[in-house]
């Protein structure tokens, strides 16, 4: 199965891509910089990443997973 990540979802476009990805029952990993804006996520069983995409090592083992 293919897995997709999404950043950008505490905003307009990303959050509608990652729940259409979700509701299509897709494997979704979100980045999220703050961890306290996971919530609503981990309640839509995405996979959350709390970071940075400035942090290449960060998004690396995103990606990798």
């Amino acid at each position: 199965m293919a897995k997709y990540v999404v950043s950008g979802v505490t905003g307009r476009v990303g959050s509608v891509v990652a729940s259409e990805l979700l509701a299509r029952h897709e494997r979704v990993t979100v980045i999220v910089r703050d961890s306290a804006r996971a919530r609503e996520w981990v309640q839509q069983e995405a996979e959350v990443a709390v970071g940075s995409l400035d942090d290449r090592a960060f998004v690396a083992g995103v990606v990798r997973d």
